[in-house]
């Protein structure tokens, strides 16, 4: 058995988990050692990967692959796996991250503790780009994400109607009413997906 001194005590397990289900994994491998921290697993080959799960052959990306094997998840579309060191063709389980699982998990701790028009100034984004995402998780069935994002929806509009009700200069309480109807109809129609679904 071939020695490996790159790999952690932490990785070790997965890096021989992941040889035993994709043929010449660990020739396809080349270690870059970090300044800090764990070295960098290289992927030389095609991103696309075959292998057999539950006993029928299965393609896909490596970083899902090792992803799902070091953390137990389940595969899912729409995911957005990135590294942390950088090297977009590194597979260290330990540099590979979910943007979009920490984005759910930012939003939903910010609305338990922000006012609803600073969430996406707190995230970096805007009040288009959560919808983008929203929409996103929707097509992708992704329920946790979505029900997320229907919350952040209801934060908005709640903000909304009370804005309505104290504004006493006409204009700023029909644009606050006309953003209570924008949010209204997109809560609706999010209503209506789940009956359907």
């Amino acid at each position: 058995m071939t020695d490996y001194p790159h790999l952690t005590d932490d990785n070790r397990d997965d890096f021989f988990r992941l040889a035993e289900l994709v043929t010449n994994f660990e020739e396809s491998v080349e270690f870059l050692p970090q300044p800090i921290g764990p070295a960098c697993w290289i992927w030389t080959r095609k991103t696309k990967v075959a292998f057999i799960r539950d006993g029928k052959r299965t393609n896909t990306r490596i970083t899902s692959l090792v992803y799902d094997t070091a953390y137990g998840t389940e595969p899912r579309v729409g995911r957005q796996l990135s590294t942390i060191c950088g090297n977009p063709n590194c597979i260290n389980p330990d540099h590979i991250t979910d943007h979009l699982a920490g984005f759910w998990e930012d939003l939903e701790f910010l609305l338990q503790h922000e006012h609803p028009l600073q969430i996406a100034d707190r995230l970096g984004t805007n009040h288009a780009a959560i919808q983008a995402k929203g929409k996103r998780a929707r097509e992708y069935g992704h329920l946790r994400e979505a029900a997320i994002y229907d919350r952040y929806l209801g934060r908005v509009l709640e903000y909304y109607e009370q804005e309505a009700d104290y504004e006493t200069d006409p204009k700023k309480r029909a644009w606050a009413l006309a953003q209570v109807g924008q949010l209204r109809k997109a809560l609706e129609v999010r209503v209506e997906e789940r009956k359907a679904a």
